[in-house]
């Protein structure tokens, strides 16, 4: 099917280098100075999460058990985290070869691994950089897309699509209330799980309000294009921010998504390499950072290039070869 996603996703990843090329020089996010709300780091998050929201609720309607739903989650998921821990594992060692003798060391691999137990730090890696004491910055997203990927499936259990629809948006409602009137509810619970409550509900109203675009068919219109991105800047300006983003995003991506411009097409042979450009990238650029001290614009290009590199890798050798076991929980197999 034709659309723009593949595309947008390689956008949004390396909008996230772009917005650590200013943090890991010790600098800060331009958007970040100007708005006082967030960053291009974060918003493109954002949109991660949106997008998200609208595919995996598809990808939950099309399941037929949730077996295999949470089977192809975990193919997409964990065998190129995996692959990428082991090769950060090894670039370390190469750094400093005495870390084989740190605890922290052997742990990195199982705490990262498990997502609700990140370990940022390796005692003597990175140490003297810029952003000091960081592996990889980006990691803490996962636990949240996952805790999304077990949120929404309980809605599998529910055959009325008006149904599913109706709770979605009182679960969107609740979690723009809880952002904004309640942001420390249940925080006791999540602290648990080492997630952050107002992270949860922020990233929670994304994710659904994606979701809930399956039942919204707009066609990408440049007038209401240009509309939201005004109203975004607005919002800015007014400090309203995290009350409309989840509003405005996934008015101003799905339908953007859906579309198809040739122009915007990636080369096929490429592969969907946004995954591993956003789990590679923050590492590359930390690596990076331990020998050359660059300016943010050089970081950027010149990490971008590598990270394109590994993640093309990253795709045709792990992500791709694994999502042909996509159909092993599939009635046709379970039945052989």
């Amino acid at each position: 099917m034709k659309n723009n996603f593949n595309s947008l996703r390689l956008l949004f990843s390396t909008l996230v280098i772009f917005s650590h090329s200013f943090d890991l020089t010790g600098g800060s996010d331009i958007l970040s100075d100007l708005t006082k709300a967030t960053s291009f780091g974060g918003i493109a998050v954002a949109f991660f999460f949106v997008l998200s929201g609208y595919l995996i609720f598809q990808s939950l309607n099309n399941s037929k058990s949730l077996y295999e739903y949470y089977w192809k989650r975990g193919l997409r998921l964990f065998p190129g985290l995996f692959v990428m821990l082991c090769f950060s594992m090894v670039i370390m060692f190469l750094l400093k070869y005495k870390i084989i003798f740190q605890k922290e060391y052997w742990l990195y691999l199982p705490n990262n691994l498990s997502l609700y137990n990140v370990q940022y730090n390796v005692p003597g890696i990175f140490n003297k950089n810029p952003y000091p004491n960081a592996t990889n910055g980006s990691l803490w997203s996962l636990a949240y897309e996952f805790s999304m990927y077990i949120v929404i499936s309980l809605l599998f259990f529910i055959k009325s699509p008006l149904v599913k629809r109706n709770l979605m948006i009182v679960a969107f409602f609740i979690s723009i209330y809880f952002i904004n009137f309640n942001p420390n509810y249940l925080k006791i619970f999540f602290n648990t799980i080492n997630l952050e409550p107002v992270l949860f509900y922020k990233l929670s109203a994304l994710f659904i309000g994606g979701a809930l675009m399956n039942y919204v068919k707009i066609k990408f219109n440049p007038i209401l294009f240009f509309v939201l991105l005004t109203s975004l800047v607005v919002s800015f300006y007014f400090n309203v921010y995290h009350l409309t983003s989840p509003f405005i995003f996934p008015l101003l991506i799905i339908p953007l998504g859906e579309s198809y411009f040739q122009s915007f097409q990636l080369p096929e042979k490429l592969g969907d390499i946004s995954y591993g450009v956003y789990i590679y990238a923050f590492f590359v650029q930390q690596v990076i950072m331990n020998f050359l001290h660059l300016s943010p614009v050089l970081l950027f290009t010149l990490s971008t290039i590598i990270t394109y590199i590994l993640s093309y890798f990253s795709w045709h050798l792990v992500e791709k070869q694994m999502s042909r076991f996509k159909k092993v929980f599939s009635p046709k197999v379970l039945i052989q």
